[in-house]
């Protein structure tokens, strides 16, 4: 009788179990979600986007021009060759730009569509048009990506399959949307920001772990080869080599803002205080890199995790992660 009740308390635990982990994954992925957060992030990968290829102007023809340094056949022969599979996949609406003509002509309109996203105008067609134009760089250049290009794509990605355009935008102040539609919370925003979130925790362990592997890193100089680079810092912070143990704990704490972002930041209670820190951490690396644009848009990353109410109330806590 004793193992019966117990067999029968075991399975009542695992239906209990069954019901509210299925209950906490549709709270997670399928609860209508206020589009604000994913506006501002429409504005802040769109200005970064506009500073990406806009920056590419001066030397357009220098590097995807006829005579440029990198000829299509020559990115396509190195891209077959780096893959295993023998394929290429890199295509790129600018191969076909043969003259400066028409590479000035493809290049103005990119930038006419990406000012377009970043206003808000017609956000559903133009954020599928501006991921389009900064895969197209991407493919034609593979050679001079940094940092900055995966994460950039990645987010414009997300923003196609949300509400990008319901708010701050030039469609929520022209009627394109219903003042219905701007203020309820969508399913699809929830979609958007949950995806956002959960590459951005992969991406801080990833950065985190790798910098597990470098020896500069654990004795606490890495920051200090940063500074003494000449031509990449913003500002000049050589001073701080009269005070080692500064850099050794600036050092340190940005590895360890990177592996603990993935465990903290979905507290709610904790939430702040990981978004204060870390955006300290990329403002310094900021001025240090001279990668304004790659930090500035890992700061902007942040409004993924800006819901509404932003700081904990007095409500208790839920069984779900938000």
């Amino acid at each position: 009788t004793g193992g019966v009740a117990m067999i029968g308390h075991l399975f009542a635990y695992f239906v209990a179990l069954r019901h509210h982990a299925g209950a906490a994954w549709d709270r997670f992925w399928f609860s209508p979600q206020d589009p604000t957060p994913l506006c501002c992030l429409r504005i802040i990968a769109g200005m970064v986007a506009l500073e990406y290829v806009v920056s590419l102007t001066p030397d357009l023809t220098h590097w995807f021009g006829p005579g440029g340094v990198l000829p299509v056949t020559s990115v396509r022969e190195l891209l077959t060759m780096t893959d295993e599979a023998g394929g290429f996949y890199g295509h790129s609406y600018l191969q076909f730009c043969r003259g400066e003509v028409s590479l000035y002509i493809a290049h103005a309109l990119g930038i006419l569509v990406i000012c377009a996203f970043t206003l808000g105008y017609q956000t559903r067609i133009t954020a599928i048009l501006t991921w389009i134009v900064l895969l197209n760089y991407v493919h034609r250049g593979p050679m001079l990506t940094t940092q900055l290009e995966p994460v950039l794509t990645m987010v414009v990605a997300y923003l196609c399959l949300g509400p990008c355009g319901a708010r701050f935008s030039i469609d929520a102040r022209g009627g394109g949307l219903t003042t219905s539609s701007r203020d309820e919370p969508t399913v699809s925003a929830n979609i958007a920001l949950r995806l956002i979130q959960l590459h951005v925790v992969a991406l801080y362990l990833l950065m985190g772990l790798s910098k597990l592997g470098g020896v500069t890193w654990w004795t606490g100089e890495a920051l200090w080869w940063l500074i003494a680079q000449e031509d990449s810092p913003v500002m000049d912070l050589t001073g701080l080599r009269k005070t080692p143990w500064l850099l050794q704990l600036l050092t340190h704490t940005v590895v360890a803002v990177e592996l603990l972002y993935a465990v903290f930041i979905f507290n709610r209670w904790l939430r702040p205080a990981v978004i204060l820190v870390s955006s300290c951490c990329w403002i310094f690396l900021a001025l240090v890199t001279g990668r304004v644009a790659f930090c500035v848009l890992m700061v902007g990353l942040h409004c993924a995790f800006l819901q509404r109410p932003f700081f904990p109330s007095d409500q208790p806590d839920r069984p779900s992660i938000d």
